[in-house]
């Protein structure tokens, strides 16, 4: 019995001392954010994405009285909507360039993905190309986002 709460203590004592445990500070979010990096890399680069994208410039609208642990765990639901929202865009069939072209922005509006001109511009010329021959018509949003690419820089290059 006294192995048992002695074993119960020092859990409960290790799951206290978790950097995961702290409540969000401004003041110390830095070596706050280093002691989650020892322990998880991955956990520190959700967190921090999260902070970053819900904080103004030095102003911590949404993270006031969460603890890390909330934090990763909000991070994570985040991340994984944008999964979902990112998954279903691709296994949409092409139908037209217009409803594409908003779809594309209202995952960037989401902030699901990110775009350069470039790439705009090179998504354009590919589903011009293939709306001539008709070849598009077949293809869902995943093989042009695959496709396009290539094809961009098959073109440059004549």
């Amino acid at each position: 019995m006294k192995k048992v709460l002695l074993l119960t203590g020092l859990l409960l004592l290790a799951s206290c001392s978790s950097p995961l445990s702290k409540k969000f500070n401004e003041n110390t979010y830095g070596s706050d954010i280093a002691e989650i990096e020892k322990q998880s890399k991955e956990d520190k680069e959700l967190i921090g994405g999260w902070v970053i994208s819900h904080s103004i410039v030095g102003k911590s609208i949404e993270l006031n009285g969460l603890t890390y642990e909330q934090i990763l765990e909000k991070a994570k639901q985040d991340k994984k909507e944008k999964q979902q929202k990112l998954e279903a865009f691709y296994n949409t069939k092409y139908t037209n360039g217009d409803k594409f072209a908003q779809e594309v922005q209202k995952l960037i509006n989401d902030k699901v993905i990110n775009i350069d001109n470039a790439e705009a511009e090179c998504f354009g010329v590919f589903i011009s190309y293939k709306e001539r021959d008709s070849t598009i018509f077949n293809m869902t949003y995943r093989q042009i986002y695959k496709d396009a690419p290539a094809f961009c820089k098959e073109k440059q290059a004549q």
